[in-house]
């Protein structure tokens, strides 16, 4: 506990230190479109980067990095991330190019409770082309709730230390075996001002072929799907995405 309460007190005086401007905050699913399902229902949460309560769910150190490929190249000059983490702290990083912008994005976060009801919290900050990008400082707020092994409630409330802009999404998890060979999850995100009917959502299933083997697919509405695949080896995985628009 120790840990956690140190990360929080450098979360609370890096707000203070922060100097960082920009305008808003941008789109929940473009923000982690590295994630092959919700955050709070299956185990790739980018170590904790969507959901800081995901960290009290570690059971070990864990570094993931990620790289994005265009016209079948990979580039790191792109799309990237590399989170790490240990159980109750994490840091991470991505960086995002679009034409001529960029902007970097950094979030320090704590996840503390147990396996059944777990909270976190988290301060992103970024650098970069903020104002072009939509980049301001946040507050992030998580809970995963995992009552049984066959469903889990996921909750994350970011909060803008900048402007009035908040966010919240919410996901649930459904495993109808009780195991992780199969996994139903769906998620939306709530920003600010706009209905649950209007806001933008997901839904999808992610298998286990075989012991360390998934399959994993989300649709968004408005069409767009993913369809990704990772292997677990233990102490080392991979994995793969493919993003489809609405035109498949």
């Amino acid at each position: 506990m120790t840990k956690q309460i140190i990360t929080a007190i450098l979360i609370v005086f890096t707000i203070v230190m922060g100097i960082v401007r920009a305008d808003g905050i941008p789109d929940y699913y473009s923000r982690y479109d590295f994630l092959m399902a919700s955050p709070g229902a299956y185990n790739d949460d980018l170590v904790g980067f969507a959901n800081p309560a995901n960290l009290t769910l570690l059971k070990s150190p864990e570094m993931d990095f990620y790289l994005t490929s265009r016209n079948g190249k990979f580039s790191v000059s792109d799309h990237w991330g590399l989170f790490t983490g240990c159980p109750g702290i994490g840091f991470g990083v991505q960086s995002i190019k679009i034409g001529s912008q960029r902007a970097t994005d950094y979030r320090l976060s704590t996840g503390f409770g147990n396996d059944g009801f777990a909270l976190g919290l988290a301060y992103g900050w970024s650098g970069g082309d903020n104002n072009a990008m939509g980049r301001e400082r946040l507050i992030t707020a998580g809970s995963i709730i995992r009552p049984c092994r066959y469903f889990s409630l996921g909750a994350i409330g970011n909060f803008s230390l900048e402007s009035t802009d908040r966010e919240w999404a919410f996901d649930l998890g459904i495993r109808p075996l009780g195991t992780s060979r199969l996994t139903i999850f769906g998620d939306v995100a709530l920003p600010k001002k706009f209905s649950f009917a209007n806001s933008p959502k997901s839904a999808g299933a992610a298998v286990e072929v075989v012991s360390g083997i998934n399959v994993v697919g989300r649709y968004f509405k408005g069409g767009a799907f993913t369809l990704g695949l990772s292997v677990n080896l233990g102490r080392t995985g991979y994995g793969g995405q493919s993003h489809f628009d609405s035109n498949q």
